[in-house]
């Protein structure tokens, strides 16, 4: 697949000239042979809504996603076995963590607070951040034993919860949104299957 990249500034009509090519395309070849990836869900109502009013004509299976879209597309053709959990099933699972670690007296900066409604979800927060930059519980204590004064007891805990959650996922087939584009991105790269058979053309 040859790749072109359309540049220029806002309003100057990349949109439209994509949106043109795009037509062109759905009107060429089968239902399916085109891809049109956005990054959020209003960008692609958007999408669709000016490829329907612009063109005067409607088009079966547009492939308008998103990219969360596209990933769930690539698990389902990769028959993934193991289940995705939501932003409230993550929580809970860290809620979990952090009260047995509590229990277990293994908490050191966050036992005060380790009972408070928002801290599983700050938890999450954080660990969830760490993911977006693919930084595993190891790497993740690696670079605080680096700074100078060394692991700090915040360190200590967010690295122990971190290391438990990822466990609690592995042993029980399950993987968060951050774990989606990664196994997504591995189907890919493997060469396991293609998630739209024969593209022509992605945008």
């Amino acid at each position: 697949m040859k790749l072109e990249l359309v540049v220029g500034p806002p309003q100057s009509g990349k949109t439209q000239f994509l949106l043109e090519q795009y037509r062109q395309a759905l009107r060429a070849s089968w239902p399916g042979h085109a891809l049109w990836l956005a990054p959020t869900a209003m960008a692609a109502r958007q999408v669709r809504g000016r490829l329907l009013t612009e063109s005067h004509r409607a088009f079966l299976d547009p492939r308008i996603w998103t990219f969360d879209q596209f990933v769930r597309a690539v698990l389902d053709r990769a028959q993934e076995v193991a289940r995705q959990i939501d932003l409230v099933e993550c929580v809970e699972i860290i809620r979990h963590l952090i009260f047995s670690l509590l229990h277990q007296g293994k908490l050191r900066y966050l036992a005060p607070i380790a009972q408070l409604p928002g801290t599983a979800a700050w938890v999450a927060d954080f660990i969830g951040e760490l993911k977006h930059h693919e930084i595993w519980p190891d790497r993740f204590w690696q670079c605080c034993q680096q700074k100078p004064d060394g692991p700090s007891d915040k360190d200590h805990d967010i690295h122990l919860i971190y290391q438990k959650y990822q466990e609690f996922l592995e042993q029980h087939c399950l993987y968060d949104s951050q774990g989606a584009y990664w196994r997504a991105r591995d189907a890919l790269q493997n060469g396991q299957q293609e998630p739209v058979p024969q593209l022509e053309i992605l945008i």
